[in-house]
């Protein structure tokens, strides 16, 4: 998803870059945000009428990466099926040419990275936080402005990846806006390509695959069709949904059963009895990839609903939606870096709270 998906494509996104402009103010609790961002990154702004006329004047593209390809090939028009904005586009990023930005003919569902690297006491430094982010651009008269930010969380074992391989730079932001505005070193370029190259590829994300991109674009086609806007702080409309777990069965990826032992710098899977032991309601353990060809093919499934966990930064955060896109839970936790039995506990009370109604 994030930068080149081939060696000789690493000057693709130059053009992209120069018109973009990102302003990077980051603060915790974001994941999704409907609106144009405030600086605070916790509000969405409303949209002016012009920014709104050009969205829809324009068609999206969405470029995707080679982990995600046959996904996209073989269900993009189920994917897109929720997008009522306007004509919306799913390409590889081989064909970013054919897309000009110049052009003001596209907007952009568009992934950003940054890392923010601190020296501890005894000089050695570290990861002190990785953001990553899909926005949608808009092209206006000036610039590009975003309408939609979602916050992303890397699966522990891609999150760990990061962190590893950012641990020699001061400095080191990986974001387009500035990149062609500061002088990397040859070991700099290194790491960007060769991350960039990981992350578009490989990487697994915990809450953004095809098939929850498709419940994204629900949520936010319908939010910018009614002209409505989206905060972080935002909650399910009906916060009772969730009593229909207590018959139901709630979809857990299987990516969350997996621990990242620090000192021993190992991942190890955790104890499911212990994990699930305040959980009394039926669940099922699936894949990321079985999830998502569930998602795609068992259309409205009353009787299954998704839980979607993310690690952003310091913050933990749980969604549960239903295979039609509804959204029922949602629970952020500040600094907290990891999941555990505490997290299924937490549902299951909401749970037993709603049933109660």
């Amino acid at each position: 998803m994030f930068g080149p998906t081939e060696k000789n494509n690493s000057n693709m996104f130059k053009q992209l870059a120069t018109v973009l402009l990102v302003s990077f103010t980051f603060y915790a609790h974001a994941q999704l945000i409907v609106g144009v961002p405030n600086s605070k990154m916790i509000n969405g702004k409303p949209i002016d009428d012009q920014t709104m006329r050009s969205l829809k004047a324009t068609e999206t593209i969405f470029f995707y990466g080679q982990k995600d390809s046959a996904a996209f090939a073989k269900h993009g028009e189920v994917i897109k099926k929720y997008w009522k904005v306007n004509k919306l586009t799913f390409a590889p990023l081989s064909d970013f040419s054919k897309y000009p930005v110049s052009s003001g003919k596209y907007s952009y569902f568009f992934p950003e990275m940054k890392t923010m690297i601190k020296t501890m006491s005894s000089g050695t430094p570290y990861v002190a936080a990785v953001w990553t982010f899909l926005d949608l651009k808009v092209p206006t008269q000036k610039e590009y402005e975003s309408v939609s930010r979602l916050m992303i969380g890397p699966d522990i074992e891609d999150l760990i990846y990061l962190y590893q391989n950012y641990l020699d730079e001061p400095e080191l932001r990986i974001d387009w806006a500035s990149w062609g505005k500061i002088k990397p070193t040859d070991h700099t370029n290194k790491l960007y390509d060769e991350s960039a190259f990981y992350l578009h590829n490989e990487a697994q994300f915990s809450n953004f695959y095809p098939g929850l991109f498709m419940l994204y674009l629900k949520e936010i086609s319908d939010k910018l069709i009614n002209e409505e806007t989206q905060g972080v702080l935002a909650k399910p409309e009906d916060e009772l949904g969730i009593a229909a777990l207590a018959d139901k069965t709630l979809i857990i990826p299987e990516g969350i059963l997996t621990e990242y032992k620090k000192f021993r710098d190992e991942f190890v899977p955790r104890d499911r009895e212990d994990f699930f032991k305040d959980y009394p309601y039926k669940y099922e353990v699936k894949t990321y990839e079985e999830i998502n060809e569930m998602l795609l093919t068992e259309f409205y499934d009353d009787d299954k609903y998704i839980l979607v966990p993310a690690i952003i930064n310091t913050d933990q955060y749980m969604n549960i939606y239903s295979t039609k896109g509804e959204w029922i839970y949602k629970d952020m936790d500040p600094f907290t870096k990891d999941y555990s039995s505490k997290d299924l506990k937490k549902i299951a009370k909401a749970i037993a709270k709603a049933a109660k109604g």
